[in-house]
C-alpha cells in the first residue's frame, strides 16, 4: 500500500496466467474512518477469452468495511 496522507492508501496488483495469457488488474483505495475501521474500494479488470482463467467476466467491484478488534 502507498500512503496518501494519514487516512488514505492506494494499492494495485496484477495477476497473469502465463498459459492462456489471461490477466486481472486491480487497483484499490483504502480510507481509514477510525484508527481500527477501514472502508476500501477494489475495482478489477479481467482480460481473457470466456474459457480462460480470468476471462469469465469483464469487470468487478468490491466495497468492504473492515473493523479490527
Amino acid at each position: 500500500m502507498y500512503p496518501l496522507g494519514n487516512l488514505l492508501d492506494i494499492a494495485a496488483f496484477t495477476i497473469l496466467n502465463m498459459d492462456d495469457h489471461s490477466a486481472v488488474i486491480a487497483p484499490q483505495i483504502v480510507y481509514r474512518i477510525f484508527p481500527n475501521v477501514e472502508l476500501s474500494l477494489l475495482a478489477s479488470r479481467f482480460i481473457g477469452d470466456s474459457l480462460d482463467e480470468f476471462g469469465y467476466q469483464q469487470y468487478g467491484v468490491r466495497l468492504r468495511l473492515r473493523a479490527y478488534f
